[in-house]
């Protein structure tokens, strides 16, 4: 159980020195000592069969058109998955007698994070019984959509049911911040929006290929909000770029605590790209929040099911005739079926920039 899992070996220590805000994208892919430590443990992981399933037969293609959709055929990630709970509602409370993350096999533990206060070598605390100490654990997803496919659980024994409040969005970004290679994203998918665990985690793992989430142009509306709208379901985007790593939290948890209040299902994507406008070379992180319609169950007919990675532009896909078909059109026609209605959308857009200031 995750109780025993208190040593220094088991933990990854960072300081606000080890954030790194301005790495080039133009250069080759890089690893930070994070990169390092998580690959390689998912590497030990993986072969010593802690897995459901090897990578080795996943097939990539780019699929022709305006966005460039990296397509993976990954059967498995389908067919050999945990069966997802029964979740009908955006706010379902926790659930303790169901299975959660902190029944996890320990051998499916990378590294507990911890931020230090201070600049120098910190060991974890081991006094993992104090009320207040807050445990944050990296996990392997033993289902991976791809290379190093992991599971981030903020303060996992708080029994948070799967949202996004202020200390899971900033040690996510923390997470995006501590990797040097420009192929590691994030995503966050709520209840009803194909999270299939309603216990407080967020998704991450390397994509080599690049993304339209990276680079797709988006329209200023207000304040720091801006919108995605080259794809049927229209988004919201953020910028680290001119902002901090608290204001930007600040920024998007006024957008998805207002989704989550109002019951509105919404997935969340980060990654490393380039900076919003025209011909912008500078790096910068970027956050995604789409508000979507809800789906309940598995939609078992379709190519893919639209979570949060599809949004972006990453797509899994379960059945390889499907794979061997895909279009650009056909892949709008399903991501289509997760947008909200357009009055539904424009009424939560309009509310939603009332919390912003120019």
């Amino acid at each position: 159980m995750l109780q025993t899992v208190q040593d220094a070996s088991d933990c990854f220590v960072y300081s606000e020195n080890d954030l790194l805000k301005n790495c080039q994208l133009d250069k080759d892919y890089q690893l930070s000592e994070f990169d390092i430590q998580l690959r390689k443990s998912w590497d030990d992981k993986m072969k010593n069969g802690h897995f459901r399933y090897h990578l080795d037969k996943v097939e990539t293609k780019i699929i022709p058109g305006s966005l460039k959709y990296v397509a993976q055929l990954n059967v498995k990630r389908a067919t050999e998955r945990r069966p997802p709970q029964n979740i009908t509602i955006v706010n379902q409370p926790f659930d303790s007698k169901v299975f959660n993350f902190t029944k996890v096999k320990e051998d499916e533990i990378i590294f507990r994070l911890e931020k230090s206060e201070n600049d120098g070598q910190q060991q974890c605390n081991g006094h993992t019984d104090s009320k207040n100490e807050k445990r944050n654990i990296v996990m392997v997803n033993v289902s991976p959509l791809e290379y190093g496919h992991i599971l981030i659980c903020p303060d996992i024994d708080a029994s948070k049911p799967q949202l996004l409040d202020e200390y899971a969005l900033k040690l996510a970004i923390n997470c995006q911040l501590l990797s040097k290679h420009k192929g590691f994203r994030l995503g966050f998918n709520s209840l009803c929006a194909f999270a299939s665990v309603n216990h407080q985690h967020v998704h991450a793992y390397y994509l080599e290929q690049e993304i339209f989430a990276e680079k797709c142009p988006v329209r200023h509306l207000k304040g720091p909000v801006y919108e995605l709208d080259v794809i049927p379901c229209k988004g919201f985007v953020f910028q680290l770029l001119g902002s901090t790593v608290d204001q930007l939290t600040i920024d998007v948890l006024k957008m998805t605590e207002y989704l989550q209040s109002n019951e509105v299902a919404h997935n969340v994507f980060m990654t490393r790209g380039t900076a919003f406008g025209d011909n912008n070379k500078e790096d910068t992180i970027r956050i995604y929040v789409w508000p979507r319609a809800k789906f309940i169950g598995v939609k078992e007919e379709a190519a893919f099911n639209v979570a949060v990675v599809e949004l972006a532009g990453h797509l899994p896909i379960k059945v390889e005739k499907l794979y061997e078909d895909l279009t650009e059109e056909l892949i709008f026609d399903t991501v289509r079926e997760a947008a909200l209605p357009e009055e539904e959308y424009k009424n939560i857009k309009d509310n939603i920039l009332k919390l912003y200031h120019s």
